[in-house]
């Protein structure tokens, strides 16, 4: 952990500080670990996988899996009222999900002074019930907004518990929902870094990161988490973004100078968009599509960043640092339904 601001170093969104996690590189010896558990108050089973091998004198290889699967701690007693849009639950546990999990590692080291890491990481997360809340104060009571359409489900009690009344919606009053109305939230999560270090020679040292990222959430949930009635909206989202990022710093260690430094650089590439759809409850005489829309924004930025040092004697170093960003940012925003790009 890293006491901020580390802005000179790592840039403009660390002002409270650092978390630095490094996972573990294979060893010069085979390891095999396995665990296998089971916790009975969310009903989850998990396992988990680790296989770390040498691949001869100058390499080796790490792979780590977990695997997770519960039904959640939350038990669902919902019960649609008829003729409104909603749907029998097809979860009655929720708060769990599915999720999958994979580090690959492979480390290179020729010789002394040379070393290659690359870290390779896959997740997956299918979640059951997309947006879950729990209703634990209602002070206006549970009554009905109208003599007919009902948010609150007859039972809910409105209390911090282990029971929730969540209902799906049925495609017939919400045309081309997906899931089958139920829903949902999946996350995908695909990382990776190569770490290079080189050493010049005993006083200079490179060293050069690469990254990239892909992640996707994909969502569907019941727009006002309503218990009986089927909701008046649906929100439909799918959010990606896509990184690519390198940096380069150059350090001394000077064994006969006060006088150290630190040269470094960065660049990042990114692109973040959200496609949004509204869905609308034709049982309550709304159209199926309130709004779609898809916004896109494009991301480049380039820094440079340089630190001295100075240490007259063991007990005493005086350091000080500057660092330069550009930063761009392009927004562009499409209007789905009418194919205008204006902001929905």
């Amino acid at each position: 952990v890293l006491k901020g601001p580390q802005a000179l170093y790592f840039g403009k969104n660390s002002t409270g500080g650092v978390i630095s996690f490094r996972s573990a590189d294979p060893g010069d010896s085979l390891e095999v670990k396995a665990n296998a558990s089971y916790e009975f108050e969310s009903r989850e089973k998990r396992g988990e996988l680790i296989f770390s091998t040498p691949l001869g004198a100058t390499a080796g290889f790490r792979l780590a899996g977990l695997y997770s699967n519960s039904q959640g701690i939350f038990t669902n007693t919902a019960t649609p009222q008829a003729g409104f849009g909603g749907k029998a639950p097809f979860y009655t546990r929720l708060g769990g999900g599915e999720s999958y999990l994979v580090r690959a590692t492979l480390l290179w080291k020729p010789d002394p002074s040379f070393t290659a890491r690359l870290k390779a990481n896959f997740g997956r997360d299918n979640m059951r019930q997309g947006g879950l809340n729990q209703l634990a104060y209602c002070p206006d009571g549970t009554g009905s907004l109208s003599p007919a359409f009902n948010f609150f489900h007859p039972t809910e009690n409105c209390t911090f518990d282990k029971t929730v009344n969540f209902i799906d919606m049925d495609p017939a009053a919400y045309p081309g929902i997906r899931n089958n109305g139920v829903p949902f939230l999946k996350l995908r999560q695909n990382f990776c870094s190569l770490d290079l270090n080189w050493d010049i020679n005993p006083e200079l040292s490179l060293n050069a990161v690469t990254g990239l990222y892909d992640s996707k959430a994909d969502t569907m949930i019941n727009g006002t988490f309503t218990g009986y009635s089927g909701p008046a909206i649906t929100a439909d989202n799918i959010f990606k973004r896509r990184e690519v990022t390198q940096e380069l710093r150059l350090d001394s260690d000077f064994s006969n100078s006060q006088i150290n430094f630190t040269l470094g650089g960065f660049y990042q590439d990114s692109k973040i968009s959200n496609d949004f759809t509204l869905g609308g409850n034709t049982a309550l005489a709304l159209p199926a599509t309130l709004i779609k829309g898809l916004s896109t924004i494009d991301v480049e930025s380039i820094s440079l960043f340089g630190q001295l040092r100075w240490k007259p004697s063991d007990q005493i170093e005086f350091a000080g640092g500057a660092r330069w960003q550009d930063e761009k940012r392009g927004l562009s925003v499409l209007n789905r339904l009418t194919n205008l790009p204006v902001a929905v």
